[in-house]
């Protein structure tokens, strides 16, 4: 696994997530982008395992568990969005669990998802922590899964999400369904 600390600045922003969070608060609103609604559908596999990193207060988990009954693993460094997301998945008796980690701590594990969802995180997440947490999201896919990134430009570097999933899947088994999205927005 990629096992390193997170660094102060991803702490950071941690707390300044958990801010805006707090109280159930939901600066995005309660449902995916437009657009992302469709790439999830289209992505994920009917009642399938996915796993949210950077789940934020659970829009997008909320969205596949109701909609689409995935179980979701929702991951989010801001325990005021994992909170949030367990209220809504007590509430509503969704198969969401929710777990209060940074991506450089968590476990993804081998061949265990049906998709991993990185929606608007890696932007966030330091530059040498990237191609570790992709590598370990394609690992962690069962054959025929799906890695789904929505990423928003780093600098003026166009398809750096993509070039990422390729630098990765050096030694990485990706299957031949699994698509890149270099960008979404």
């Amino acid at each position: 696994g990629i096992r390193m600390p997170a660094s102060s600045k991803a702490r950071e922003r941690a707390e300044e997530w958990d801010g805006m969070y707090s109280g159930g608060k939901q600066p995005f609103g309660p449902l995916p982008f437009p657009k992302i609604d469709t790439l999830l559908t289209e992505h994920c596999h009917k009642a399938g395992d996915v796993l949210d990193i950077g789940a934020g207060y659970g829009r997008d988990a909320i969205y596949l568990a109701k909609e689409h009954k995935c179980r979701v693993t929702a991951v989010d460094p801001a325990p005021e969005g994992i909170k949030a997301i367990e209220v809504a998945a007590q509430t509503h008796g969704l198969a969401i669990k929710g777990q209060c980690a940074f991506i450089e701590d968590y476990q993804f594990g081998t061949g265990v998802h049906d998709m991993v969802l990185m929606d608007s995180v890696l932007s966030f997440v330091d530059e040498d922590v990237q191609p570790r947490a992709v590598k370990a999201a394609l690992q962690s896919l069962r054959s025929g899964g799906h890695l789904v990134v929505i990423g928003w430009p780093n600098e003026a570097e166009v398809g750096w999400v993509g070039r990422l999933i390729r630098e990765a899947a050096v030694g990485a088994v990706v299957t031949k369904d699994a698509e890149v999205f270099d960008t979404h927005a």
